[in-house]
């Protein structure tokens, strides 16, 4: 069969018209250069009885014309409408059979139901196969169920797909090549639609495995001349099982190479962790900070709460690790006040973190969203669309939309990318040295 894979565009719709200038500036070109990892694991684990076509919409336009046995979208809740879009129009063009996964569809599979043949709810390993088979008897289901996979099944991804996207960037393009150690986060904040679909769980991939992705990643980029690229790791949250990821950054000091992860300000309690990050090549590490007051941090889950007296120790720790901590800030919660933006403001005052200001979005599947609901909150003029966390999609306590949306742009106007990366190389290079220290007594390996 021919079967086609898409990721739908992302489109950055903001109600305020700066801040949506803004954000396609900044963010458009990011995403233009990271390799999508659920198109390259759903390529990688298709039969080659197959002919299969991968499409990032971010990379290059659909072509409609084009005829497929099978259409496969994978979609988050702002790409949803999108995605919609895409079946319609392969649909109306002639037969084919046509499935949507990822998050939103695994939260909303009847929505989704109304405009694919069929939808996958939770991970797509444990049903493509079933699918396909489906698909070639004439006779797919309207919904399989994932469940959980265990990584220890997982398929190698073959990153020579990622050829095609590169073509228009050799010689002077900078990629992110993704990977994954592990899946999941047990750490329940009510914000995070992730978190309660995949029950908590936390699993973790064999070191051997994620060492064969880091090996695949840097012949693929040596065969297509890449010379300029950063491995990500696209772990919910890279560092929950200490011991473990001690035994996986030791490995990857050999490989010699970069990358980025996501993780929580927690992993630098430890000066091991921290200096086995700095030696293995991370360069960067996105932290979910979410908000500097208490108050608003309760809200939000109690574990974040619990972290907040250690933020700004934290921190400074990074950086004497040489590791530019990415730090995310929600604002427009409950709570949210003056003083919250004050407080932000003096933050980037003292650290010369790179970070992202995002609106507080209560995605479909999350505690918080129910509790807007029946708060009568949600605003009935947003649409999926419009959940890109850079639009305030319910009424606002506290401030207004007005007056968010102007402290939203002030402070991005202020403290612009360029020249937070630039002062964080500064602040970098003047660190001192660290030398890993002996290894602490295991206790609280998994915090």
């Amino acid at each position: 069969m021919k079967i086609a894979i898409v990721h739908p565009r992302i489109t950055y719709r903001c109600e305020d018209a700066s801040i949506q200038d803004y954000v396609n500036l900044w963010y458009k070109e990011i995403f233009s250069r990271a390799f999508n990892i659920n198109l390259l694991r759903l390529a990688s684990m298709t039969s080659a009885e197959h002919e299969v076509t991968l499409i990032d919409e971010n990379y290059e336009a659909i072509d409609f014309e084009a005829r497929f046995d099978v259409v496969g979208v994978t979609a988050m809740t702002y790409q949803a409408e999108r995605a919609y879009e895409i079946a319609s129009e392969f649909k109306k063009r002639g037969p084919c059979r046509t499935i949507l996964g990822g998050i939103h569809a695994s939260v909303l599979p009847e929505e989704a139901a109304r405009h694919f043949d069929s939808v996958c709810v939770g991970e797509v390993e444990n049903i493509w196969e079933e699918y396909l088979q489906d698909v070639a008897a004439g006779s797919p289901k309207p919904q399989y169920r994932g469940g959980l996979t265990e990584l220890a099944s997982e398929v190698p991804m073959d990153y020579s797909l990622v050829e095609p996207w590169t073509r228009g960037a050799r010689g002077g393009g900078f990629f992110f090549f993704p990977t994954m150690s592990t899946r999941g986060c047990p750490r329940g904040c009510d914000y995070c639609s992730a978190t309660y679909l995949f029950d908590k769980r936390y699993r973790k991939k064999e070191i051997d495995k994620v060492l064969a992705d880091i090996r695949e990643i840097k012949k693929t980029a040596s065969a297509l001349g890449i010379g300029s690229y950063h491995v990500e790791f696209c772990d919910d949250n890279f560092i929950i099982d200490r011991r473990r990821t001690k035994d996986l950054l030791q490995a990857l000091i050999p490989e010699k190479i970069s990358y980025t992860a996501s993780l929580d300000i927690a992993a630098s309690d430890d000066p091991e962790i921290l200096a086995l990050l700095g030696e293995s090549g991370c360069k960067v590490v996105s932290i979910g900070l979410e908000s500097l007051e208490v108050n608003i941090l309760e809200d939000l889950g109690k574990w974040k709460k619990s972290q907040r007296d250690k933020v700004e120790r934290n921190i400074r720790a990074f950086f004497d690790y040489g590791i530019t901590p990415a730090v995310n800030f929600m604002v427009g919660s409950d709570g949210t006040d003056p003083d919250l933006f004050r407080n932000i403001r003096r933050f980037l005052r003292e650290f010369p973190v790179i970070f992202n200001i995002l609106f507080f979005t209560p995605f479909p599947g999350t505690p918080y969203r129910e509790t807007l609901r029946k708060q009568g909150r949600l605003r009935e003029d947003k649409t999926w669309t419009d959940y890109n966390l850079f639009n305030l999609v319910f009424e606002p306590a506290g401030l207004s939309k007005e007056e968010l949306y102007e402290e939203f742009y002030s402070i991005r106007f202020q403290y612009n990318h360029l020249e937070r990366h630039l002062k964080s190389q500064q602040v970098l290079a003047t660190a001192p040295k660290r030398d890993l220290p002996a290894s602490p007594a295991e206790t609280a390996l998994i915090y």
